[in-house]
């Protein structure tokens, strides 16, 4: 029977506190305690990548098993270009993978999920990866602003080792108008906050959430996990208080990190596996364009695979590190002006160094065995011509680094380090996530897919360095099937 095998999930590194909103424009009732930030060089592409790994490092699933890669979000950071393709290339999935974004709802995550399971029915994929995830905008200063967070989640699907089995689907779909961005805006719109909470959220929330229990003749008792997210607490209070429930599993990760949009559905159920036996029942439902709901069973195998994934969700969400100055929030959005810089993009080179730039590939030496990056035709050791690709680590340890004062960034300076990587090449690039006076040689760090810039008009992307964290352990893990050289 089909089921989720794995869980993955993502929180960016930088938090905009509730203070630091106060000081830019006054102490205001309903701040947050801190919202989660993608960085500058973050956007729902590089944050669904790290999902992904996180959830095949979790369930220790060979990336050649994924048949298909579902991709959700409402922040795509293109209109016309798949994204789902791009996080396959990133995560290095066989060539010939299907791919299918969802977009324009943050219910996307939910619906990508429904499908895959469709999918997996009918026989037609053996084990889907679905990622979501989000970095949504709302005016400076506006009450939006200080609910809204980002983040990614993922989910492996299929058949075998699942930790999470269907019981039963409901869902309701709905025009009704509550937040809203137009082609071409910046930031996401609102109307009424109490008659969009009374009249959307809680009322077609109840009817599927409700629904759904009554057609498989389940109450709210017969659920170890009530997981709802919600787009702030007071809409769940609203909810939970017409539903006669007191848990509110997703109160404080809202509290927290912020409503991350699409993302907010697989991250509560990160979150919430922590606990679970099996035959424990999960209800799991989501909002956006109206709403569904579905009550998952727990597997045996639920035992070994939800704490270890709470863990590290956990570790993400309360390893973040304040931005400390609303101004550095402005400029991670893009939203002040800079200094005038046009960097150079070819379409040919796109298409030519795909391999090595998006999949991370190097070459190795079929005489010598040295391994190289980037990719060249001669042995840098002894001049052999054999070569072949070879699938880099995304780990290592720092060899050397230097501090540039001068280069045109959004979180100037910018450290850019040689790292000796894990199973052999040596990387030279620019750091994130970091703190330059930190740095230092022999430090611990993995490599991460991030936004390069924006040249040809198109977004670029390439793989920057960040120290290991909390989740660099999982990191090593996934990291230790790599090494491996195919043949070019």
């Amino acid at each position: 029977m089909a089921g989720i095998c794995a869980v993955g999930s993502y929180v960016p590194r930088y938090r905009l506190t509730g203070k630091t909103l106060a000081q830019a424009w006054g102490a205001e009732k309903g701040a947050p305690s801190a919202l989660a930030v993608a960085n500058y060089d973050e956007d729902s592409i590089t944050m669904a990548v790290e999902a992904a790994q996180d959830a095949l490092a979790a369930g220790r699933i060979d990336s050649a098993a994924i048949d298909a890669l579902y991709f959700a979000s409402t922040t795509p950071p293109f209109s016309e270009k798949l994204c789902s393709a791009v996080v396959a290339a990133a995560c290095d999935l066989r060539e010939g993978v299907a791919t299918v974004d969802f977009c324009n709802s943050v219910r996307g995550a939910s619906l990508a999920l429904q499908a895959a399971f469709d999918g997996l029915s009918a026989g037609r994929f053996r084990t889907v990866l679905v990622v979501a995830a989000d970095a949504r905008a709302a005016e400076p200063s506006s009450a939006l602003e200080r609910t809204i967070g980002a983040g990614a989640g993922a989910l492996v699907l299929g058949s075998e080792q699942c930790v999470l089995t269907p019981v039963g689907h409901h869902h309701e779909d709905s025009s009704f108008v509550d937040f809203w961005r137009r082609d071409g805006d910046a930031e996401i719109r609102s109307g009424d906050a109490h008659f969009i909470q009374r009249k959307g959220y809680v009322d077609i929330m109840r009817r599927v959430i409700t629904t759904v229990l009554e057609t498989n003749r389940l109450t709210l008792g017969d659920v170890a996990r009530v997981l709802i997210p919600a787009p702030d607490r007071a809409s769940l209070r609203g909810l939970l208080k017409v539903l006669k429930c007191e848990r509110s599993e997703g109160a404080d990760l809202v509290r927290q990190i912020g409503y991350a949009g699409t993302a907010m559905a697989p991250l509560l159920l990160a979150a919430g596996l922590s606990g679970l036996r099996g035959g424990d029942r999960v209800l799991l439902a989501n909002y956006g364009d109206g709403a569904d709901a579905s009550v998952l069973q727990a597997t045996d195998a639920i035992e070994a695979h939800g704490p270890e994934v709470a863990r590290r969700f956990t570790e993400q969400m309360t390893g973040g590190v304040e931005l400390g100055a609303y101004g550095r929030f402005l400029r991670f959005r893009g939203a002040l002006p800079r200094a005038e810089y046009r960097p150079w993009s070819s379409l040919a080179l796109f298409w030519r160094e795909e391999k090595q730039n998006i999949r991370f590939c190097g070459s190795r030496c079929a005489d010598c065995r040295t391994v190289q990056f980037p990719r060249r035709q001669t042995c840098i050791t002894c001049g052999g011509r054999k070569l072949c690709d070879h699938t880099l680590g995304r780990s290592g340890t720092i060899y050397t680094y230097t501090v540039d004062h001068l280069f045109l960034n959004e979180n100037p300076p910018l450290a850019m380090a040689c790292v000796d990587l894990d199973g052999g090449g040596r990387f030279y690039g620019q750091m994130t996530d970091c703190e330059p006076e930190a740095v230092a040689i022999g430090q611990p760090v993995r490599l991460t897919f991030r936004r390069l810039h924006e040249g040809l008009g198109h977004h670029n992307y390439f793989w920057k360095i960040r120290p290991a964290g909390a989740d660099g352990g999982a990191w090593a893990a996934g990291a230790a099937g790599r090494g491996a050289a195919t043949e070019g």
